[in-house]
């Protein structure tokens, strides 16, 4: 036994990626060189193969599988065929377990047993010169002549191969196949019996298929033979068929009943292509879209389709046919479309003019369910006078006898404090003429049509049906309607989305009711007393909320308060009221409201207050202001012809009038008397 050890960049780039279970090594089985040639082991050293060469002696003993090509020789003798084909099965089993053998069946005629190839088929032995290529495009091919020529090019030909065999060369003289490959399990036999050695040896024709077998044969011992990331199981991987790189653990589960994960299951889980299939609980052949499983195969009382809105009844299911009863019959999403009458649904009030918002946010309308089974308006349509529409997109459903509210707007924080059950957003009203018609699957439900001046006309009021006319026909009649009566949230007037009051009379035209028959006014005979009216000072409950001259008219008076009682007011308390309050004045005069001595007019006194509310304090004029008299000699003694009247003591003046010459100042009263004819006394 010789072996040959010959590592090479190609070994090392083709197995670097895999961690192999076998040696990457080749075995070579000869116990000659078949005609002298040594042209295996050249072949094998010139790829770079790393390769053990045995005798047939050493077949028994050794395990082929430590191997990933075996290579048996032609031109042996019958020891070798022998000793070959009594180890048959391990070859097969080498094979299956994903090796590539190379079986070479020619042979000379006395060299008896010829070894038949693995996994059926016969080797006859019969000398032919011509051999025809069959499979141009084989790997095996390449290079190789049609027809290739040479001594000899075959010895031996095959008879009854495999189904499965992929011929690549056959006899020229037989048409039997000389050269074909069989693939079993995960590896593959190239069986030939051309003279490959001797051409080889002599440079015939038949030698490129030698270099290709070695070469092909070899790079299908890759473990990852179909480049998906995934080793072979004969290399320790997990690939259950190296061979399809769409078949590896990393690969998804398709409905194929495939392995194609190789977990060892089939069409398992949820494969990608598996279809949903829907429970049929009713058995009408339309699925729950609430229950679902996802199978390759459909599963029992389930089918492909979630179309049904009711699996527990077999009557709905979109083949059924729509019948009036308030159910949705052919899972449609719209209910008895068709099938509702005219006047089933009524308009019974319509706020076209609000006023405790703009028109834009705070429009409704009502209608009324009048038929004895519930309504579902989804899917109706609503048209105004000049053409403009809205539609119902979602469910609107109305119990027999009730009402719905349709709003322009949903918000009740700016649509005035409506709570609707539809939102429709910008379909407008009219303030003096319009209509609104309600359609439903071609069916006219209602139509109104209002216009001034028979029909109620009041901003801030609703148009309101009376209830004894609630009907199709009835509500086309102005006399039918009248102003809404109550108040609702942020002050407009009407009952949005529940029962309407009775009408009354309005004798005095001004829109509202006489309280008398469940109105709101309080004063039917006179215009201007209504709750829209605005209070006065005129002893009169002008707007009807029970109270008279409330303090808030705008013709109430304003009145200050005189704390101090002295008919004077000040400006830091005032109110407003029809009628004087107690303590309080009209006029705001006053300049010390907690002092009673200080007001406009009062007297004057000396007393360091402005007691006459005039801005000054302590004027000449007080009513008890001292006299007082010029002293120009400063003798302490006044002048009678010069009195000021003052509260205080001026400059240079004095209380007396006593001196009788104010221009000398040693004439005063008690004076020393001189002879200087003077009173100097």
């Amino acid at each position: 036994m010789r072996r040959l050890t010959l590592l090479v960049p190609l070994i090392a780039m083709a197995f670097a990626p895999a961690l192999q279970a076998r040696a990457q090594e080749a075995l070579l089985i000869q116990d000659h060189e078949p005609w002298g040639s040594d042209a295996w082991q050249s072949e094998l050293t010139a790829a770079g193969i790393v390769y053990t060469e045995i005798g047939s002696a050493d077949v028994a003993s050794t395990d082929l599988t430590d191997y990933v090509m075996v290579i048996t020789s032609n031109d042996q003798d019958s020891t070798y065929n022998t000793n070959l084909m009594a180890s048959f099965s391990d070859f097969e089993d080498f094979v299956t377990q994903g090796g590539v053998l190379i079986w070479s069946a020619c042979t000379q005629s006395d060299e008896t047993p010829y070894p038949d190839p693995p996994f059926g088929g016969t080797n006859v032995y019969d000398y032919i010169n011509y051999a025809d290529v069959a499979d141009a495009g084989h790997p095996l091919a390449d290079g190789v002549p049609d027809p290739s020529y040479g001594t000899g090019v075959a010895h031996n030909y095959f008879d009854g191969v495999p189904g499965n065999a992929q011929i690549v060369m056959t006899s020229q003289d037989t048409g039997e196949p000389v050269l074909y490959v069989v693939e079993d399990g995960d590896g593959m036999v190239i069986v030939t019996g051309l003279t490959w050695e001797f051409g080889w040896n002599n440079a015939q024709d038949n030698a490129a298929a030698l270099v290709n077998g070695v070469e092909w044969g070899w790079s299908e011992t890759v473990c990852d033979g179909d480049a998906d990331g995934y080793d072979r199981a004969a290399c320790g991987g997990q690939d259950c068929d190296d061979g399809d790189a769409s078949i590896n653990p990393g690969a998804d589960e398709y409905c194929n009943q495939i392995d194609d994960n190789c977990n060892g299951a089939v069409d398992e889980g949820q494969p990608v292509d598996a279809l949903d299939w829907w429970y049929d609980g009713d058995a009408d052949g339309f699925g729950d879209p609430g229950i679902v499983e996802t199978e390759c195969d459909q599963p029992a009382d389930f089918v492909g389709n979630d179309e049904d809105c009711d699996d527990d009844d077999p009557a709905v299911n979109p083949d059924a046919a729509e019948d009036r009863d308030g159910v949705d019959q052919d899972c449609d999403g719209y209910y008895d479309e068709g099938l509702l009458e005219p006047g089933d649904l009524i308009v019974t009030e319509i706020m076209k003019d609000p006023s405790a918002v703009n028109d834009e946010f705070g429009e409704w309308f009502e209608v009324f369910n009048s038929s004895a089974l519930a309504i579902n308006l989804i899917g109706g349509t609503v048209y105004d006078l000049d053409g403009d529409t809205f539609t119902i997109s979602a469910d609107l459903w109305i119990p027999p006898g009730g009402h719905a509210l349709l709003a322009r707007n949903g918000d009740d924080g700016v649509n005035g404090g409506l709570f609707e059950d539809h939102e429709y957003g910008s379909w407008p009203l009219a303030n003096g003429s319009d209509e609104i018609e309600l359609e439903h699957f071609g069916v006219i439900l209602d139509t109104v049509v209002y216009s001034d001046p028979a029909w109620p006309d009041v901003s801030g009021q609703s148009m309101s049906l009376d209830p004894g006319a609630y009907d199709a026909t009835l509500n086309d009649d102005a006399e039918n309607w009248c102003g809404g009566q109550d108040g609702y949230g942020d002050g407009d007037l009407g009952t949005p989305g529940s029962e309407n009051p009775v009408c009354c009379p309005d004798a005095d035209g001004d829109g509202y009711l006489d309280d008398a028959c469940g109105g709101a006014d309080c004063d039917d005979t006179d215009a201007d007393v209504n709750p829209a009216a605005i209070e006065m000072c005129d002893g009169v409950d002008n707007d009807c909320d029970g109270t008279v001259d409330e303090d808030d008219a705008p013709d109430a008076p304003t009145w200050y308060e005189d704390a101090d009682g002295d008919g004077f007011g000040h400006a830091d308390e005032a109110i407003q009221a029809c009628d004087q309050p107690d303590g309080y004045v009209d006029n705001v005069l006053d300049c010390d409201d907690g002092d009673a001595n200080q007001y406009p007019g009062a007297d004057e006194v000396c007393n360091g207050e402005d007691d006459d509310c005039d801005g000054d304090v302590d004027e000449d004029d007080a009513v008890d202001a001292p006299t007082w008299y010029a002293d120009q000699d400063g003798d302490g003694f006044g002048d009678p012809a010069l009195p000021t009247v003052d509260c205080a003591q001026p400059a240079d003046h004095v209380s007396n009038d006593l001196d009788c010459d104010d221009g000398d100042a040693a004439q005063y009263p008690f004076a020393d008397e001189y002879c200087n004819g003077e009173d100097d006394d």
